[in-house]
């Protein structure tokens, strides 16, 4: 922690342009004169020097995103070469329903990108016309120091508006400025009570799988998963220990998808904004699943036992004489298994080594290769989640059963 508040002083007080730059929340859309707005957000009599409103182009970046995406795939389809024969094709509407909508990929891309170029020409005159501002702008300072001393005299809110240290320009999401705060906070509310929803069915299949021999005992279902299990011991083997590892391997490799999902819903003015949100809602589901719901779920199953052999009258007799030490020699060592195990996999990512594979293997040309074999991101949001579980594990469970 010391290290970390250490760097971000030592960051802040960079005399860098973001570092001078102040963010400023709350704007009226209509306020499209920054002459004007300077003299707003003029405070103890620091003025910024210069003043930049972001305005609304939503539909614009978007436009432009898919005439980047239609320039990129004809550069690829280039490396075909121009006999047509050669290239691949595609279906195309209303063709496809008659299937005989093949046409050649490269002049279907073409045709899409000048359409694309029609809309973004369209987009601009009609922006030229209209101009709205997204709600936020920035203003930046002469020096680190009246940056600083203008969002500390700021305060929580001043005339609507609210300022903030600005982030570098490639990590500002230009496309999501114009998304309320409100709005962003419900949805993020309700992303992650889906999560914790999420959590809690998927710890269920993954419980029962693992502790196939708890639930012999228990009535109702106790004959079913005794016959079960009495079949073979492969096939045991294979239920209670196999399965569930599959289950959640190819359940964590798509969850980080999901998870960078919502988190685009949520319309985050930055990517360390939206990171951070990532990064809450990994640690709350791997919380959830891996410790709480685990433990309450398989203490639940063992009292129903205690209660069904006549070891305690009621659940919450039988609850209250739980070996907790039994779960926490359980997570210590699964810490241990963890620092010797995962650690290693973790560096050598075999799952994104199968999945570049595949990339690989179905490339047909050679930027395609060399798309397949960049190296992907480092995430940091899925990484600290982890580690902070496995610090809530010790500052849990290290106590009860200390290693």
């Amino acid at each position: 922690m010391a290290y970390y508040l250490t760097l971000r002083t030592r960051m802040r007080n960079e005399r860098t342009l973001v570092n001078r730059t102040v963010k400023v929340v709350g704007v009226d859309p209509k306020q499209v004169d920054e002459a004007a707005l300077r003299s707003d957000i003029t405070v103890e009599g620091i003025a910024a020097q210069d003043v930049h409103i972001a305005l609304d182009r939503n539909k614009l970046l978007k436009l432009q995103e898919k005439r980047h995406e239609h320039e990129l795939k004809i550069e690829e389809l280039s490396e075909y070469g121009e006999r047509v024969e050669m290239r691949p094709e595609r279906l195309k509407l209303p063709g496809i329903l008659t299937c005989n909508g093949k046409v050649d990929a490269m002049e279907w891309s073409r045709e899409e990108l000048a359409k694309v170029r029609d809309k973004i020409g369209a987009q601009n005159e009609k922006l030229a016309e209209k101009r709205k501002g997204a709600g936020v702008a920035f203003a930046t300072y002469s020096c680190v120091e009246d940056a600083q001393k203008v969002i500390a005299a700021w305060g929580w809110r001043r005339e609507g508006m609210r300022a903030r240290p600005a982030h570098s320009p490639k990590e500002i999401l230009w496309e999501h400025l114009g998304a309320g705060a409100a709005v962003r906070l419900l949805k993020t509310a309700v992303f992650n009570a889906i999560v914790v929803v999420i959590a809690f069915f998927f710890t269920i299949p993954i419980s029962f799988l693992s502790s196939l021999e708890l639930w012999v005992d228990v009535p109702g279902i106790g004959p079913i998963v005794s016959a079960v299990i009495s079949v073979n011991p492969i096939i045991t083997a294979l239920l209670s220990k196999l399965l569930p590892v599959l289950l959640q391997l190819i359940f964590f490799i798509l969850l980080p998808i999901i998870l960078t999902k919502m988190a685009d819903v949520e319309k985050h003015h930055s990517f360390t904004a939206a990171e951070a949100s990532v990064q809450v809602k990994m640690y709350i589901f791997l919380i959830l699943n891996n410790v709480i719901f685990l433990v309450l779920f398989l203490g639940g199953v063992d009292a129903a036992n205690q209660v069904a052999g006549g070891g305690a009258d009621s659940i919450g007799e039988a609850l209250r004489t739980l070996n907790w030490g039994i779960y926490s020699s359980y997570f210590c060592n699964w810490l241990l298994g963890s620092a010797l195990i995962a650690a290693p996999l973790s560096v050598l990512a075999p799952a994104r080594l199968i999945v570049q594979w595949l990339k690989l293997r179905l490339a047909k040309t050679p930027k395609g290769k060399r798309v397949a074999t960049a190296l992907s991101p480092y995430r940091f949001s899925i990484s600290y989640a982890k580690h902070g579980m496995a610090f809530a594990i010790i500052a849990m469970f290290i106590p009860i059963a200390p290693i």
